[in-house]
């Protein structure tokens, strides 16, 4: 929660300080200014996706770990809290860390090959070096990728969890709109070469595409295990023969 405070009073409250302060200090123009400033809101929302991700995994060490810990336990209280902890892991891989990690990695590097100025401005180089926006924007997938294939994840009822990740998509898109509206400036620079009218419908068709890689999340998770399980009877009956 002191993260996110952080990051709006950053958004809401500083935006012209800092634009006067690079003017007078860098002796630069009202423009150069803006430009900076749209790159330092582009990388805090970097951050904050690459924040959610941060959790998931979080969660799922904690996860193994208590798994490890607990086996052979008939401690009911403690099952329970286990069987808690796993079900939020699962909600999150499915609801948050696969569908958002799958559409910003592919949408960021889309958009940096066709023209890198839409959506990550040659002047960051400047300030990020190129291993923070690997990470922000490349590592994620690979990690999640990982994840799916070692680890079975219970997805909930497909309703609900469209429900639930068009939710967070519009809440998203709520808050860029709010950052524009009280700054003046999209956070990402594409947003600005749009009328309003494409913009809506970038903003509708991210919704969508984030609920086809929720679907698509469920359909290569059930793929991965019911394959697993099949390989592993295969096996088990191979060795029970042999």
């Amino acid at each position: 929660m002191f993260y996110l405070t952080v990051v709006r009073v950053f958004d809401d409250r500083c935006c012209s300080v800092i634009a006067a302060f690079l003017v007078d200090a860098l002796d630069g123009t009202e423009e150069f200014a803006c430009n900076v400033l749209s790159c330092a809101h582009n990388l805090l929302q970097g951050f904050m996706l690459r924040g959610y991700s941060d959790v998931f995994f979080g969660i799922s060490v904690l996860t193994d770990l208590s798994t490890l810990l607990t086996q052979g336990s008939d401690d009911q209280e403690e099952q329970r809290q286990l069987r808690k902890l796993i079900s939020l892991r699962d909600w999150l891989m499915s609801v948050l860390a696969f569908p958002v990690g799958v559409l910003v990695v592919t949408m960021f590097w889309a958009l940096y090959l066709y023209d890198r100025e839409l959506v990550y401005p040659k002047i960051l180089d400047s300030f990020i070096p190129q291993w923070i926006n690997h990470g922000m924007h490349t590592t994620v997938l690979p990690f999640i990728l990982i994840e799916m294939r070692t680890t079975y994840h219970n997805y909930p009822h497909r309703k609900a969890g469209q429900a639930a990740v068009s939710f967070f998509s519009t809440g998203y898109i709520l808050w860029i709109c709010w950052i524009h509206h009280v700054t003046g400036m999209w956070v990402y620079p594409l947003l600005d070469h749009l009328a309003s009218f494409p913009r809506i419908a970038v903003f509708v068709a991210s919704v969508g595409a984030i609920n086809i890689l929720y679907v698509v999340g469920e359909i290569l998770n059930r793929y991965i295990w019911d394959k697993s399980r099949y390989v592993e009877e295969k096996l088990s009956s191979k060795n029970k023969i042999d």
